[in-house]
């Protein structure tokens, strides 16, 4: 799980240069808060701590901390394992921070004093830093740049050592017959009652479709530190149509933890003779290339159709969410992606998926984008 982890952040992560970067131990200190109480980095283990550096009177800090009090209120303000706190490095007194800032921000987490010579030992310049469970630097944003998905990303993989039953080293799919079968291998276990399956059709709408209460093969195996293999088949599945799945833990106290960033999908392949009579002939999706790739890729296509105008490519991120759509051009054909969405905007590293659809015919394939 924990090879798996480093790999998706380093994947997923910015690529922006400071002097305590990604992987290092977070530098300790002891700051005080605008209310007077003591806070100190190395107290907060066994949380994941999400430090925001601001300067008092920065009109910039001003305008982009609501953002960041929202996501907080939005995603985390009842989570007692992560922390939100905020470090004035640009010396404000008490009355400075609370009546120039918080008043004007409406920030509700803790906002510390006198954080200069912390911001210089992270060389921090109004960005957002994200500490894992062990102290260690899990994720650095540029200067005020909230990229949620990011954050939550980050935040869901750094707490899965602390929340989930198992750790999980992979998550596969293949196709067996006319089924899909899932697979997954756990290093540990801890107090782990079972696994849960989840479904979706569309990589967003995920619902439970199986449990280890009803199904024999999600039952855990309470606490152990040995290699253990799972295996669940889904006999529920259509030709031409592409499946995502997620699983997740269920500890014995009744805690589960979903791996938002752990799935896997598998377009069902037809079968028979009459399935594959259906399918329009010759729909492929090549493997696009370069894969990985920085700073394009090109994906090749064929449809086998004429009005390949009902036919679209489109990319989407691990969380399910569209980065960008193709108006295919030809039956027969290719797109180059320059890992930007529909706005112009470049994207995260990270591994993303492709998926071409003709009516209810449809293939995706997965790649990565590194920087």
């Amino acid at each position: 799980m924990r090879k798996f982890l480093i790999l998706a952040l380093l994947t997923t992560l910015p690529s922006f240069t400071f002097g305590i970067g990604v992987g290092d131990q977070a530098p300790d200190f002891t700051l005080t808060d605008t209310n007077g109480n003591s806070h100190t980095l190395s107290n907060y283990q066994g949380k994941v701590v999400v430090i925001s550096f601001f300067g008092y009177s920065c009109p910039i800090c001003i305008t982009a901390f609501p953002a960041m009090e929202q996501f907080y209120q939005t995603n985390y303000v009842s989570d007692t394992n992560v922390v939100f706190i905020g470090i004035d490095h640009w010396g404000g007194t008490q009355a400075q921070v609370v009546n120039l800032f918080q008043t004007q921000t409406g920030v509700t987490f803790p906002l510390l004093l006198n954080g200069g010579s912390t911001a210089t030992a992270y060389i921090a310049d109004r960005n957002y830093w994200i500490i894992d469970t062990q102290g260690v630097v899990a994720y650095v944003s540029a200067p005020h740049e909230l990229k949620e998905n990011d954050f939550k990303f980050t935040i869901n993989n750094s707490l899965a050592p602390i929340l989930a039953g198992a750790e999980v080293d992979f998550l596969n799919s293949t196709q067996v017959g006319s089924n899909v079968q899932l697979s997954w291998q756990t290093s540990s276990e801890t107090d782990n009652q079972g696994f849960n399956v989840y479904r979706s059709e569309n990589g967003i709408d995920f619902s439970q479709f199986a449990s280890f209460q009803n199904g024999p093969s999600l039952v855990g195996n309470g606490t152990n530190q040995t290699t253990q293999n799972f295996t669940f088949t889904d006999t529920n599945v259509s030709p031409n149509l592409t499946y995502y799945y997620k699983i997740s833990t269920v500890k014995t106290d009744g805690t589960e933890f979903i791996f938002e960033n752990l799935f896997t999908l598998l377009t069902v392949l037809p079968t028979s003779i009459s399935e594959k009579q259906n399918s329009p002939q010759n729909f492929i999706l090549l493997e696009n290339f370069p894969n990985p790739f920085n700073p394009t890729t090109t994906i090749n296509y064929e449809l086998g159709i004429t009005n390949y105008e009902l036919g679209k490519l489109t990319i989407f991120n691990s969380l399910g969410e569209t980065v960008k759509e193709f108006v295919l051009q030809s039956s027969k054909g290719s797109v180059v992606w320059n890992g930007k969405d529909s706005f112009g905007q470049e994207v995260s590293s990270g591994i993303y998926f492709y998926k071409i659809e003709f009516e209810k015919v449809s293939q995706t394939k997965r790649m990565t984008l590194l920087k």
